[in-house]
């Protein structure tokens, strides 16, 4: 389960920098607090399928895309 998560965190702060969203940005449209941001990003916290969707339609991806498996090894999730 802790992969998952930590993969979900990774892809969710890539394309949120992609969007050139900050994490202030992203919470109001969200409607989340930035400490639920940062906790969901470190792939510290879970969420609800209801929320990938919201922050994919959110990023103009699809909710997939936040669920990838992750390379270790990019520095994009640095």
């Amino acid at each position: 389960m802790k992969k998952i998560l930590k993969n979900f965190g990774k892809n969710l702060k890539k394309y949120r920098k992609e969007c050139n969203y900050t994490q202030e940005q992203f919470v109001e449209l969200a409607n989340m607090s930035v400490t639920h941001l940062s906790l969901l990003e470190s792939g510290r916290y879970n969420t609800t399928l209801t929320n990938v969707e919201k922050f994919a339609n959110i990023l103009n991806i699809d909710y997939l895309q936040l669920l990838e498996d992750c390379k270790d090894n990019e520095k994009v999730y640095n």
